[in-house]
């Protein structure tokens, strides 16, 4: 397992996954060549495989904090953050009080949070100083109070969508490039009027 890990440390991934593969020929219920060969997984962004290898890991020993980790940063690198989110929250049921899970329940809650509102954003603020198309909006202090506002009650967003700084600063937000504001204004009034029918 040692050439495993020495492979997987230089970033020669394949070379580290056939390494960890021939542990598991021999000791196919080694919980920590399946976890390891996970993490290379997940480093080379092969999310299924990850899973799956932790899944294993996680068979052999249910209650492996490290494993339970690593399987919610798998879902959170698949962009599954509820699955991660419940991951980290079974896993803490097992570890109270396990710093590296309350972190990382912490940040896919902001993660989550920010799908959800994204006026709401720890870097909301300073990406719209930063962008070109918002910076100016940010000096107006009216503005910038409606920020607020939407980023404590989100519920208000349709109430300021008349402003097209607003919708402006929304877009920016979800990286949408919308050639004109009021074709941002129709598309986004139409996605939250089929929300609110479901």
């Amino acid at each position: 397992m040692r050439c495993a890990d020495e492979a997987r440390e230089a970033g020669q991934y394949p070379t580290a996954v056939s390494h960890y593969s021939q542990v598991l020929e021999v000791d196919a219920e080694n919980s920590e060549a399946y976890l390891r060969r996970a993490q290379v997984h997940r480093l080379q962004k092969n999310h299924q495989s990850a899973l799956s290898d932790v899944n294993r890991a996680l068979r052999i020993d249910s209650k492996n904090a490290e494993a339970l980790l690593l399987k919610g940063e798998v879902f959170e690198g698949m962009r599954s953050y509820k699955d991660a989110s419940d991951t980290y929250r079974r896993a803490l049921a097992t570890h109270p009080g396990h710093r590296d899970l309350e972190n990382a329940l912490n940040r896919v809650q902001s993660k989550q949070k920010a799908i959800e509102n994204p006026f709401c954003a720890a870097d909301t603020m300073d990406r719209l100083r930063a962008s070109s198309t918002t910076k100016a909006f940010m000096e107006d202090a009216a503005f910038v109070s409606k920020l607020e506002e939407l980023r404590a009650e989100p519920n208000k967003l349709m109430r300021h969508m008349e402003d097209e700084r607003i919708v402006t600063a929304l877009a920016v937000l979800m990286n949408i490039n919308f050639p004109t504001p009021g074709i941002y204004i129709q598309y986004l009034y139409t996605t939250l009027l089929t929300q609110s029918k479901e």
